[in-house]
């Protein structure tokens, strides 16, 4: 049933459309002044709010509208066009449109595939079912629609338990503020919404609202950015304006980047090392798109060691904008200089990028190119002698003895070797310890300061050492006793011997210490002497007192005599032996010549005589 209501004016919209406003957003407006983004910047829609206009929204195709209310940040507009037949409820559950089976329909046109699905982002409220308050404000035109029919409102029209909801009808072709049972009959639903104008632009040519599609960049550090802006609004269908990220230098973009990619029809592209664009159509309302940061450029740098011993490291890898790495690890050295780092320029000058240590300086690397960086040296001094070792007075004791006093260093340690002489340094056997010498002798000590970390090492000295010879007191005179006599022949002498001695036969002009003398005449009278014999640096004894023998004669006795016949001439042969006669022995009898003691007897020379007749 339908019951007509008074019409109640002057009052512009339900509570139930909620406003909003959003600041600060770009304004711009197209060239034939018929574009407005954002659509803020429209001043027209009061008049199309009274002169019954239609205008059409580009998200939601099929479907035009009615301006019923508008402010300076949005606009609401009511559905010309029937979004399907309902009842307010299916069943009995009162009147409220906020519990009602309708309002879970109306809020489902702007869910996934719905008809409104494409401006839900840009509404600031609904879609809703007016309240009567608005429609009795309406122009019939706005009631009728694009089609006369009954259509439904939010406004309760009895007490809950009656169940009456008001709707717009048709009467007579005058459509009017009516009331009907919510469980009763479907009727039309023509939703209103309310449009964010920040969100949106407006053609004032064609009467359309289209959202703003957003682009937002990030990223990109280390470069800077030319062309369009970092955020960008842009009508639906169009292109953002291209952004061109350019790497600032001694920067470049990584070769490869997950963030190279397509989002929402805007595409990250790295067309140079240094050059990154950005551009597309955006597909999405809004779409966050993040930049590949710069990455610090790598240079290989060679490090001349200007003459090292060692040579170290030879290159390090500088990374722009920041201290090299350390080569703390790998160091140069050079004899005689003390290492400073390494240099811009040499001999230590221009910018210090490495310390003497290896280690980075707080200098970083700002040229957009590789280098080379020169070794910077101090020439150490020498160390100093303070005071050089000296021989020390020795005498031999049969113990290692040091052979000099400590010397004193300055920059360094004191350290000794014994050489061969005093010329030529020894080449190994340096040692801190203070050399020793047991023996007595000369012996060359060599001397120098090894330089510690900041000194150079001296050159070598030596100085002589002498140990001396035992000290020992004066022996008296050694006197040997007198000769012992073994055995006398005829042209020998023995005599007894003692260790240490020696002994002469011929007044002391030859000296023997076997006591045996041969070659002697016999039958002659000899001196036998004694002596010690010169030893381990003493001088030959006191001769003794001479020990006096006499050789023995030789004795001769015939055997036999015969006379022979030879060439008619009478010759006469005498054989005769003879022996040599020892004191201590007696003399053998005649008889006994031929006994076995024949072998003490020497058969003598053949003496042939010759006779002369008379």
């Amino acid at each position: 049933m339908k019951m007509k209501k008074n019409r109640i004016s002057g009052i512009l919209l339900s509570l139930t459309l909620m406003l909003g406003i959003m600041a600060g957003m770009c304004v711009t407006v197209m060239a034939d002044n018929t574009i407005f983004n954002p659509a803020t910047t429209y001043t027209g829609f009061g008049e199309l709010n009274t002169n019954n206009t239609v205008v059409t929204i580009s998200e939601a195709a099929g479907y035009t509208w009615y301006v019923i209310a508008n402010d300076s940040s949005t606009v609401t507009l009511l559905s010309r066009e029937g979004f399907g037949n309902q009842k307010f409820n299916n069943s009995p559950k009162g009147n409220a449109y906020d519990n009602s089976d309708i309002k879970q329909y109306v809020d489902g046109l702007t869910g996934t595939g719905q008809p409104l699905a494409g401006i839900s982002s840009a509404l600031s409220a609904g879609p809703t079912l007016i309240d009567t308050t608005t429609a009795e404000g309406l122009s019939n035109v706005k009631k009728t629609g694009s089609f006369p029919r009954d259509w439904w409102l939010s406004s309760p029209a009895s007490a809950p338990e009656f169940g009456m909801v008001y709707l717009v009808y048709n009467n007579s072709g005058n459509f009017e503020v009516g009331t009907s049972s919510a469980t009763g009959s479907a009727y039309l639903v023509r939703p209103a919404l309310m449009l964010d104008l920040s969100k949106v632009v407006f053609s004032s040519e064609s009467n359309t609202f289209s959202l703003i599609y957003s682009v937002n960049l990030t990223g990109g550090a280390k470069a800077g950015s030319s062309g369009g802006s970092l955020r960008q609004e842009v009508a639906a269908g169009n292109a953002m304006e291209t952004v061109t990220f350019t790497a600032g230098t001694g920067y470049q973009f990584p070769i490869t980047s997950d963030l190279y990619t397509t989002t929402g029809g805007i595409t990250v592209e790295r067309t140079s090392d240094t050059v990154v664009t950005v551009s597309g159509t955006p597909t999405d309302i809004e779409v966050n798109v993040t930049v590949p940061d710069a990455e610090a450029k790598t240079y290989a740098l060679t490090l001349d060691n200007q003459g090292a011993t060692k040579p170290g490291a030879n290159s390090v890898t500088a990374t722009y904008d920041a201290v090299l790495p350390s080569i703390a690890d790998n160091l140069p050295s050079r004899t005689g200089y003390t290492f400073d780092g390494y240099f811009s320029e040499k001999n230590g000058g221009g910018k210090q990028y490495l310390k003497a240590d290896g280690t980075p300086t707080e200098e970083k690397w700002t040229k957009d190119d590789g280098g080379t960086l020169y070794a910077g040296w101090t020439q150490k001094p020498e160390a100093n002698v303070k005071e050089a070792p000296k021989a020390k007075d020795l005498t031999y004791n049969g113990k290692a003895q040091e052979l000099v006093t400590e010397g004193e260093a300055e920059g360094g340690t004191m350290q000794y070797a014994v050489g061969k002489d005093a010329s030529t340094a020894p080449t190994d056997g340096w040692s801190e310890k203070i050399p020793t010498g047991t023996e007595a002798g000369t012996y060359y000590v060599w001397y120098k300061v090894m330089g510690d970390g900041n000194h150079t090492d001296t050159a070598a000295s030596s100085v002589s050492v002498t140990i001396a010879e035992e000290d020992k007191p004066d022996e008296p005179e050694r006197e040997a006793g007198k000769p012992v006599l073994i055995k006398a022949t005829s042209d020998a002498i023995s005599v007894k011997t003692e260790e240490g001695m020696e002994y002469s036969v011929d007044g002391g002009n030859n000296w023997n210490a076997t006591g045996i003398f041969t070659d002697l005449q016999p039958d002659t009278e000899y001196s036998i002497i004694a002596r010690y014999a010169a030893n381990g640096g003493k001088e030959a004894g006191k001769p003794s007192e001479g020990l006096t023998v006499r050789t023995l004669k030789i004795v001769e006795k015939t055997v036999s005599t015969k006379t022979i016949n030879v060439s008619g001439k009478e010759i006469k042969v005498v054989r005769f032996f003879h022996r040599k006669r020892v004191p201590t022995e007696r003399l053998i009898p005649w008889d006994r010549w031929r006994s076995p003691m024949m072998s003490l007897f020497h058969f003598s020379t053949v003496s042939v005589k010759r006779s002369r007749k008379e």
